[in-house]
């Protein structure tokens, strides 16, 4: 279930737009430090934040796919101080039917990732403990959310990418705007800051295959914030792309977040846990509860083949490369060696 939350949400509304259409691009030239000040101090006015919002596939860029049988995605995405982060993402299906994909945590310590059953998505299956990776200004293991990239590309807080050397560039985008382009080529990004919004992201190249776009940001509080957007992505160098649109439906910033949202969760009957951080490793109950548990929920240990998936029996052949030998082949190999052998013994007898 969504935690809960306490304080009032600052909704996306009027107010939100009417600072967007007010945004002006500054008349003078734009010189590392003031970008850099200006991204850092951005980054401070965020203490807490608590976003809802859904993705789906595009036909085109801002144009929502209507075709039948497609699923979306729905996310929450949290972050509090002391690096603490939280993502939840679900599939949702044409039946409405959610099904839980990615769960992840981080205490300022520790990295939960939760898998929960199939056929259950708030019943809690197994959690993976590990040492959290994330920092106050990185949150790479909450990378797979597009209002995360949008805000933070590559996991990274956007200031950071201007303490390097590589230098600026003022260009104009394809709608005549003026960017600041920053590029990271040990990265392979290119990164485009509006000046119109505190140089907030507006595009991310990476490669030559793939970007992401902000087409709407929203200010909370004097930060400005991803709202809508999308990424397109070539599957291969002169293919047509394929679109993901995102858009946030609320934003709430520095209200208070309860610690349980990036804690580990109370645990059910059954439910397995794998500490690599030297901590216990346990089941939930024991045996007896694990197989209730899988009764009743299913096991994601055994899921059924994908579609045209090779059999178990295939799998095992495919593990295993063919003899460059032929049988045929094998046999004189092995009577030459028999023979080899056997005068090699011969030799040592008579020498004796």
């Amino acid at each position: 279930m969504r935690p809960r939350l306490m304080g009032l949400s600052l909704m996306i509304g009027t107010s939100c737009w009417a600072q967007v259409e007010k945004a002006a691009v500054p008349s003078h030239a734009v010189g590392r430090q003031e970008v850099l000040e200006t991204l850092k101090r951005q980054w401070g006015l965020i203490k807490t934040l608590e976003v809802h919002g859904e993705e789906f596939v595009c036909d085109a860029p801002g144009a929502r796919s209507t075709r039948e049988g497609l699923t979306r995605s729905e996310f929450d995405f949290f972050m509090a101080p002391n690096a603490k982060r939280a993502l939840k993402v679900f599939y949702v299906f044409p039946d409405e039917h959610r099904e839980l994909i990615d769960d992840h945590r981080e205490d300022g310590r520790r990295h939960y990732q939760i898998e929960a059953f199939q056929a259950a998505p708030e019943r809690i299956d197994r959690v993976r403990v590990t040492a959290q990776l994330s920092t106050l200004t990185s949150q790479r293991e909450m990378r797979n959310c597009l209002f995360v990239w949008c805000w933070t590309p590559n996991g990274n807080a956007l200031h950071t990418y201007l303490e390097r050397d590589e230098p600026l560039e003022t260009i104009k985008d394809a709608e005549g705007r003026v960017m600041v382009r920053l590029r990271v080529p040990s990265q392979r990004i290119s990164l485009e800051m509006d000046p119109s919004h505190d140089f907030a992201l507006r595009r991310c190249v990476l490669s030559e295959f793939e970007e992401f776009v902000v087409t709407r940001f929203g200010s909370f509080g004097g930060a400005w914030l991803p709202m809508e957007g999308h990424r397109f992505r070539y599957q291969a160098k002169g293919n047509a792309p394929t679109y993901r649109g995102f858009k946030v439906r609320e934003i709430k910033v520095n209200q208070a977040l309860a610690d349980a949202t990036f804690s580990l969760p109370k645990l059910p009957s059954g439910a397995i846990v794998s500490d690599e951080t030297g901590g216990k490793s346990s089941m939930e109950g024991g045996i007896e509860a694990r197989r209730k548990a899988q009764e009743k929920f299913g096991s994601n240990d055994v899921k059924p083949p994908a579609k045209n998936a090779p059999t178990a029996a295939e799998t095992e052949t495919a593990a295993v490369p063919p003899s460059p030998i032929s049988p045929k082949w094998s046999v004189v190999l092995l009577v030459t060696a028999g023979a080899f052998f056997l005068a090699a013994w011969r030799l040592m007898a008579r020498a004796s």
